[in-house]
């Protein structure tokens, strides 16, 4: 019993030994556990962030491919690809355009919300809506939205993919591009063959109501404008508008019902994510610098007449870019 008691060492109170174990860290032990973690987090993050970018880029071409799907099976129905718009003057200052959009609606399995579209009521622009048409506008068609656009989920009605209809609205070839309108094209006509023609692209849900954006909405232009290569002249004019005289407009983008480059269309007169901030006048068809924009780092899905969905750069070469907006022009491009 002795022998076992005198194993044990008695210390006064508050006394350690020199192999007692300790409570706690130090502060420098703590900052150095600290910056590991925020270096592995730094490491891992753009990482994350890349995957979802790359999933969501892959989502973006599903629906471009699935767009193109429905674009051929109205062919195949129709004898020809839709027409960029349909619509016509109903009375003095009356018109009514609806989108090549609307007509895609039955071949992505949305038949019963294309028979509730009364084709024969006015709706030029977003306020001009007949009210008999006022019930489909905030109703979200996923296939038409990128995931990449922030905006995709705020807004209801909106549509990220946009057709290509040529240079511009004033330029002698406008009637070139992919699509034309209030008549379908039949295969015959893209004579630069169908894999060459650009049908499809991206461009940015306008901001609504919240604060404008040179990389999302246009402004308004009043001046006059060069008749001389009307495409270039756009540019020009767009380029010289002063920031503090823009006077933007919000709604782009804002509704599939609708025809036109305000809303569903785009021209190739600007390069993608065109460095120049559109602008144009207030027509039923848009009558400007529209060019094609995205999300994604360094460029924008494309779907052509075939089908087939590039990837094609914002430093493409802008003839190269333009020749891909025609379907006649003679030229062959490869986007590479």
């Amino acid at each position: 019993m002795n022998a076992l008691i005198s194993l044990g060492t008695v210390r006064p109170r508050g006394q350690r030994g020199r192999n007692d174990r300790r409570d706690g860290v130090t502060l420098v032990e703590l900052l150095v556990t600290v910056g590991i973690i925020s270096l592995l987090v730094g490491l891992i993050l753009p990482a994350v962030q890349a995957a979802r970018e790359a999933s969501r880029r892959a989502a973006c071409v599903h629906n471009l491919r699935q767009l193109m799907l429905a674009a051929h099976a109205y062919a195949a129905t129709w004898d020809g690809m839709p027409p960029s718009l349909t619509g016509g003057q109903l009375a003095r200052g009356i018109g009514n355009s609806f989108s090549l959009h609307c007509r895609l609606l039955p071949y992505l399995d949305l038949q019963p919300l294309y028979a509730s579209i009364n084709f024969g009521l006015p709706g030029v622009t977003l306020p001009m809506i007949a009210p008999g048409n006022a019930s489909v506008l905030d109703i979200k068609i996923a296939t038409f939205l990128c995931p990449s656009d922030p905006a995709a989920d705020a807004n209801g009605g909106a549509v990220s993919y946009r057709i290509n209809v040529g240079p511009c609205s004033d330029c002698p070839d406008t009637r070139t591009g992919a699509f034309v309108s209030f008549r379908a094209t039949r295969f015959a006509e893209y004579a630069d063959g169908t894999s060459n023609t650009l049908a499809f692209s991206e461009k940015p849900i306008g901001s609504g109501r919240s604060a404008s954006s040179a990389f999302r909405d246009w402004a308004m232009y009043e001046g006059l404008l060069e008749r001389k290569d009307p495409a270039d002249a756009w540019r020009s004019a767009c380029a010289a508008q002063r920031s503090a005289r823009r006077v933007w407009a919000t709604d782009g983008g804002g509704s599939w019902l609708l025809g036109g480059a305000i809303y569903t269309a785009f021209f190739v007169a600007g390069p993608p994510n065109d460095p120049i901030p559109d602008c144009g006048k207030m027509s039923f068809v848009g009558t400007g610098l529209f060019s094609a924009r995205s999300y994604h780092p360094g460029g924008v899905n494309a779907a052509m007449a075939d089908g087939s969905v590039r990837w094609c750069e914002s430093s493409i070469n802008l003839a190269a870019w333009r020749a891909m907006g025609s379907r006649a022009g003679g030229e062959i491009v490869d986007p590479r």
